[in-house]
């Protein structure tokens, strides 16, 4: 039942539920991108993550623990704990890529930004539009995407850059795929949810398919530094 004061219309709750999750989506980046820039010109903190590798190891594992924690106990979790994990990710994040802005030219990471932008954009529009359930094609670009994962683990010691430029290809196709998958999964929770406005159901579900989209398209992002780095 939807009251006329407190809750969404069934018109109006999607754009509403998917905007929210945009905005999560870019507070997540924004974290992440700026934490990396202001800890690239501390070189005594780079060192100190990227020499340590107690530290490097400590910050991964952390960040494993909290995509469990809110991926599987994002009902029994209140929101002020969901949302300080969340921003604990993207700082976690910052830190271990913090070499980005040392390792890549800041007019390739415009690029890559400007990209990411476009295929974001892209991929929201076939989300919308097109009507066909994707979500055996996510679980299948899922199964795939692991597979070239662990292939990406042996590379180094085949030590081709043809295949290695494949498989950066590959992984960019995987992923948008299934950032397609992911939202279109988004706008179906936000038809099919009953919620008041900004109660905490509302909130803790745009944090998590956030959360989703954030980590697509963060590798997005850095697999398109690669490609532009070769």
């Amino acid at each position: 039942m939807y009251y006329k004061n407190n809750c969404f219309s069934q018109k109006n709750k999607i754009p509403v539920y998917i905007k929210n999750i945009y905005v999560w989506t870019t507070c997540g980046l924004l974290i992440t991108l700026i934490t990396s820039w202001f800890i690239s010109k501390a070189p005594f903190f780079i060192k100190y993550i990227f020499f340590k590798k107690k530290i490097l190891f400590f910050l991964i594992i952390n960040q494993i623990i909290i995509s469990y924690i809110i991926s599987n106990f994002i009902n029994k979790l209140n929101i002020l704990c969901i949302i300080n994990l969340f921003i604990i990710y993207m700082l976690f994040n910052g830190l271990i890529y913090s070499s980005i802005f040392i390792v890549y030219h800041y007019k390739l990471i415009i690029m890559a930004l400007f990209f990411l932008i476009m295929n974001f954009i892209t991929m929201n529009i076939i989300s919308f539009y097109y009507k066909k359930d994707l979500n055996n094609i996510n679980n299948s670009s899922l199964m795939f995407l692991t597979n070239i994962i662990l292939s990406n683990i042996f590379n180094p010691w085949i030590n081709n850059i043809y295949v290695y430029k494949i498989m950066l290809y590959v992984n960019i196709i995987l992923f948008s795929i299934i950032l397609t998958c992911e939202t279109q999964q988004n706008i179906n929770i936000g038809k099919n949810m009953i919620y008041k406005q900004y109660n905490e159901q509302f909130i803790k579900y745009t944090i998590l398919g956030s959360f989703i989209i954030y980590i697509n398209l963060y590798n997005i992002f850095l697999l398109t530094l690669k490609i532009l780095k070769i």
